[in-house]
């Protein structure tokens, strides 16, 4: 089974997944209590991939624990103090690296909720500037009303009067006609009695 893995992770070049794979079979040999086969495969992992802190960790704890086991102690502490050095820098490069992240999420926020906070200050301007448009609409409007009824009431006013004068010229015509027709009727009414008078004399 390892060898089938070793032998596809050679053949499509997967440096990290075989450096993984050694590690497993160092521990399969630890457990199996063949420490020198373990130590050989934890080395090799060493020797793939040196780039990759966690891993490289694994391997200085795995060869830490054959040592202790062969009682080699002192190689057991150097390779202890290895896996611990590398831990602490993969611990602190995590933190910078969550630091970092919750910076950025930080200011993320804190750009969306000013861009949030001018996107509402513009709705509130412009449903300021759309309400005072509609308040001078209105006044527009009610200027516009008060001028047509004050141009109206003057029109229905001069009219009135001018119908009064009508009415009074034309009572004051018809009076005169009746006083004319009533003198005309009384002068002819005496023109006929003295005419009626001197054929009498005659």
């Amino acid at each position: 089974y390892y060898q089938k893995g070793i032998e596809a992770c050679n053949e499509y070049g997967n440096d990290f997944a075989l450096c993984g794979l050694y590690q497993q079979i160092g521990t399969a040999y630890l457990n199996q209590r063949n420490y020198i086969a373990s130590e050989n495969y934890f080395k090799r992992s060493l020797l793939i991939n040196e780039e990759d802190k966690e891993s490289r960790q694994l391997a200085y704890d795995g060869l830490a624990e054959v040592y202790d086991k062969r009682q080699e102690y002192k190689k057991a502490y150097e390779f202890k103090k290895l896996s611990a050095s590398l831990k602490d820098s993969i611990f602190n490069q995590q933190s910078e690296e969550t630091i970092h992240q919750l910076s950025v999420q930080f200011e993320s926020k804190q750009k969306q909720m000013q861009i949030d906070s001018l996107r509402q200050n513009s709705y509130f301007s412009q449903a300021l500037i759309s309400s005072k448009n509609k308040q001078r609409n209105i006044a527009y409007l009610a200027t516009a009303c008060i001028f047509i009824f004050s141009c109206m009431s003057f029109y229905l006013f001069f009219k009135r009067k001018k119908l009064e004068k009508e009415k009074a010229l034309f009572e004051e015509r018809l009076r005169f006609s009746r006083d004319l027709h009533d003198d005309i009727g009384s002068s002819l009414s005496g023109i006929a009695i003295y005419s009626d008078a001197a054929s009498d004399k005659i």
